[in-house]
């Protein structure tokens, strides 16, 4: 899906879970590690070339999640790759993180959605340039006429 849209679906009340891919580390750094969570809670656009989506991580926290994929590649007071992100002051308080991506790019650059059987991760993976709504609208036509 394209980030722009993507943009629009989160502005009229979406809030898609996703799952960080390998890709993550070119977009955000000393953050999120590959195969953790979020769900997107909010979309603005700061700049004119890139969308910045508000991700939010307590939900996978309290299920212990994401810490149990979490990478122990930060050092602690000795030198040794013992902590995880969570066990720095890099890791929000809030447990919300932000994510910038290119306005025109295809939001797979950073991570996937999740939600295998929910309608909106459907529609992610149609490649056509209708909204969300008239494809919503086309399904249900579709039903109607069987």
């Amino acid at each position: 899906m394209k980030t722009i849209k993507l943009y629009e679906l989160v502005s009229e009340g979406k809030k898609p879970i996703i799952k960080f891919n390998d890709n993550v580390y070119e977009w955000i750094e000393e953050s999120v590690d590959t195969i953790m969570m979020g769900k997107i809670i909010g979309a603005s656009i700061e700049y004119e070339d890139s969308v910045r989506f508000l991700i939010d991580l307590n939900p996978f926290e309290v299920e212990a999640y994401n810490r149990s994929v979490a990478r122990h590649d930060w050092r602690d007071d000795e030198g040794n790759c013992v902590l995880t992100w969570f066990d720095t002051s890099f890791y929000p308080k809030n447990g919300i993180e932000a994510i910038y991506l290119p306005i025109n790019e295809r939001t797979e650059i950073a991570f996937d959605f999740t939600e295998e059987d929910s309608l909106l991760n459907e529609y992610a993976k149609v490649t056509q340039e209708i909204s969300y709504v008239e494809w919503l609208e086309n399904e249900v036509k579709q039903l109607r006429s069987k």
